[in-house]
């Protein structure tokens, strides 16, 4: 059976995954950094509280987006590894799993398009393990799909 679908969602996913690495790290961050720097009315102890405050979550926001960034370059790289005709284990519960994870996060798209594409492996696990089969009994032959 072929992998086609898998690997266009999968190449989604990342693709998905990757823009909003980019646009947490070069757009969220420095907007919510600059909400710190813009504090009036404090003495110079709290100003220098509170923007150590805001580095800290700076810093957390640039790792989140690297994270999705590597994410998504590990979902269109994994999407390159998928065989024709292999029945799946590891592939589709890393999607499942990466799916669960980014509705956690409220990656609503993410997590559909990742829970779509392991489901979908998962089921095609199924219809190649019959195939195989039926292939080693004689029944089926490769050339009449």
């Amino acid at each position: 059976m072929s992998r086609k679908l898998e690997k266009g969602l999968m190449k989604v996913a990342g693709g998905w995954e990757i823009l909003l690495g980019i646009l947490t790290i070069f757009l969220y961050a420095p907007y919510y950094s600059k909400q710190g720097i813009a504090i009036d009315g404090f003495s110079l102890i709290e100003v220098e509280a509170i923007s150590a405050v805001f580095g800290s979550l700076y810093l957390f926001i640039v790792s989140f987006g690297i994270l999705f960034l590597i994410v998504g370059l590990i979902n269109i790289w994994l999407s390159q590894k998928l065989k024709e005709h292999t029945v799946l284990h590891k592939i589709p519960v890393f999607l499942i799993v990466l799916g669960l994870c980014s509705y956690l996060v409220m990656d609503i798209v993410g997590g559909f398009v990742c829970l779509s594409a392991g489901v979908l492996a998962l089921a095609k696990n199924k219809g190649i393990k019959r195939f195989n089969q039926d292939f080693s009994k004689g029944g089926v032959s490769r050339n009449e799909l």
